[in-house]
């Protein structure tokens, strides 16, 4: 998981002068748009988690305009002014080209006598604490697991589409707990969404402040509410007829549908699978919102893009009926899932869950 979890945040500045701003640091961390696991990892390489070096008298463990003579009051506030820096377009464009080495090369660059190279290594360590992957330096859309159970696709505080109302989370744990004619995963995720949406409660998935608006799956019309032969309404083709099949090779972008929808309405997944990767939030038009890489087992992979607010991380199990997100805003063309496919053959069949 690439996001650590407030719980596990803490653990790793547990012992160290950090210690005691915890939860602040992780929400400055969040509200910054800022990976909390990368947080951890760039204060343990530039001052031991604040034991050392910079932290020492100015509450700053991430060396921010040292040279300047710049303070904090504490270590919340540095981390708040990081998220300020980080979110610098010069830093965002290195990152988008570099990854994690590309803010090291502007953040502590080879010109200043930096080792860039064991810079990033001792960031990717020291975050590695946390349980979370710090060369993820944004969060792009993302939202942290629960701190309660560190599962993954629990990102409101409380069951998928139950937000943070812990009074219906409890009522819909002890009667789905006592459900015992169907107990498999799938199913019991599938109860969970389509009891939220039908009783029209929080949707799954919320922003993270400062990152961009991602889409909340729909509450009206039975959109997003998987049927009960297994398919699920509320897409349809669309752009003439949204066929993108081609032969130039990408099977992501040319063996390919696009399926057209309110913004909001939620994608599940047609198949059970491995999440292989989940990509970066991406603001322009035409790339707009993130996509979901699925191996289906066989051979057959599976690409669900332009989504807001995925709930699945790289390495989950998924079954069919697993909601991997909503469809984004703002796409180029209109709110749409392109959906992707390793075959013709593969495609039409994923096709058929959709459309059906």
């Amino acid at each position: 998981m690439a996001i650590p979890t407030r719980q596990q945040f803490a653990q790793a500045l547990s012992g160290s002068p950090m210690q005691g701003e915890a939860d602040a640091i992780y929400d400055a961390a969040v509200q910054g748009g800022i990976n909390p696991a990368f947080v951890a990892g760039l204060a343990s390489a530039e001052s031991s988690f604040g034991s050392a070096g910079y932290a020492r008298g100015t509450n700053n463990p991430y060396g921010l305009g040292v040279h300047l003579g710049w303070k904090f009051n504490n270590y919340a506030d540095a981390t708040r002014r990081l998220g300020e820096t980080l979110n610098d377009s010069a830093y965002r464009n290195l990152y988008n080209t570099g990854g994690l080495g590309g803010v090291v090369s502007r953040y502590t660059p080879r010109s200043d006598g930096n080792n860039e190279q064991q810079h990033a290594a001792n960031i990717r360590n020291g975050g590695g604490r946390t349980g979370g992957d710090a060369s993820q330096v944004y969060l792009n859309g993302q939202v942290p697991a629960s701190p309660s159970t560190g599962d993954p696709l629990n990102t409101t505080g409380g069951l998928p589409g139950l937000g943070n109302d812990n009074a219906k989370t409890d009522v819909a744990i002890d009667m789905l707990l006592n459900d015992d004619d169907e107990d498999d995963e799938t199913t019991f995720f599938k109860k969970v969404v389509n009891a939220a949406m039908a009783e029209k409660m929080t949707p799954v998935g919320t922003s993270v402040p400062g990152q961009p608006a991602t889409a909340q799956p729909q509450q009206s019309g039975g959109v997003g509410i998987l049927a009960n032969d297994g398919t699920q309404p509320g897409l349809s083709k669309w752009g003439g007829p949204g066929d993108h099949r081609s032969a130039l090779g990408n099977w992501q972008s040319d063996t390919a549908y696009d399926l057209g929808g309110p913004a909001g309405t939620a994608v599940y997944s047609p198949l059970a699978g491995t999440v292989i990767k989940v990509s970066d939030w991406d603001d322009r038009a035409q790339f707009r919102g993130q996509g979901v890489t699925i191996d289906h087992g066989n051979g057959n992979q599976g690409f669900y893009k332009h989504l807001g607010n995925v709930v699945v991380r790289p390495g989950q199990q998924v079954g069919p009926g697993t909601l991997l997100g909503g469809l984004a805003d703002g796409t180029g063309g209109g709110p749409h899932l392109h959906l992707g496919a390793t075959s013709d053959a593969f495609l039409e069949s994923l096709l058929g869950y959709y459309l059906r």
